[in-house]
């Protein structure tokens, strides 16, 4: 349950502007925090501090739920200004436990930005694990207007088991570490996943005949396939095989 501290909100109709003043939601652990001016103008802006937000919980507001997974508890601050113009958007934020899919990565650093041009806002992070080492690079963009978000994530070294959320039922059991370049773009309730990824000491099973692979190569993802380009697999009696072709789907189903 989620509380209201007492607050001070006006509208000037002249200037046409909301004036906010303290104000703060929170509940348990988590918190919102708000103070400044919504106008038209530039010299005006609101700030937005928070502490702890679960990031699924901020994604229950869009269609992202019902096509990928994102873990995590956002701190961060962000300033808007001219909200009722020329819009700007700055925003650093930290997400702790992060994690796609159900799979864990580490923390993430990220910085935000309204591009007006675009109408679109661009995201920039690094995710380190609990060692502190960087394990991936992330650049994002969100286009409210058309409902259309993307992510470039270039890894090195993460948890390859993420893949799992939307090959349910085509390929299973997908593990191992993954390093290159993926990405991720969802419209509407579609998401596409596109790239080339190499696995090291990874696995995979094929449901349709009951037999788990085992290899350390690359592979390619494009909107329609899961290509395996010739890689050297194991089966799990030690049998060696080059395994080439793909599993093809339409929209990670039939």
């Amino acid at each position: 349950i989620w509380s209201i501290s007492p607050t001070h909100i006006t509208y000037t109709h002249a200037t046409k502007c909301v004036d906010v003043r303290n104000l703060l939601l929170k509940t348990d652990y988590q918190s919102i925090y708000a103070d400044g001016k919504i106008s038209p103008l530039r010299t005006d802006s609101i700030n937005i501090d928070l502490r702890n937000i679960k990031v699924d919980y901020l994604l229950t507001y869009t269609d992202a739920p019902k096509v990928i997974s994102i873990q995590g508890l956002v701190t961060g601050n962000a300033t808007l200004y001219s909200v009722f113009s020329a819009c700007m958007l700055e925003a650093n934020a930290k997400i702790k436990n992060g994690g796609l899919n159900g799979v864990y990565f580490g923390d993430v650093d990220a910085q935000a930005r309204l591009d007006r041009e675009s109408k679109s806002i661009l995201i920039n992070g690094t995710i380190v694990d609990s060692s502190q080492v960087t394990v991936a690079v992330v650049e994002g963009k969100v286009i409210p207007a058309k409902k259309w978000w993307g992510l470039d994530i270039t890894c090195d070294s993460i948890d390859a088991s993420f893949i799992n959320f939307w090959t349910e039922g085509i390929v299973s059991n997908i593990r191992g570490r993954a390093y290159g370049r993926v990405k991720v773009e969802g419209e509407q309730h579609e998401v596409y996943v596109t790239g080339r990824a190499l696995a090291k000491n990874a696995s995979i099973t094929v449901p349709q005949i009951g037999v788990t692979y085992n290899f350390s190569d690359s592979v390619f993802l494009d909107s329609t396939a899961i290509i395996f380009p010739g890689i050297r697999a194991y089966d799990q009696y030690g049998n060696l095989g080059t395994f080439s072709g793909g599993v093809y789907h339409q929209n990670f189903a039939n």
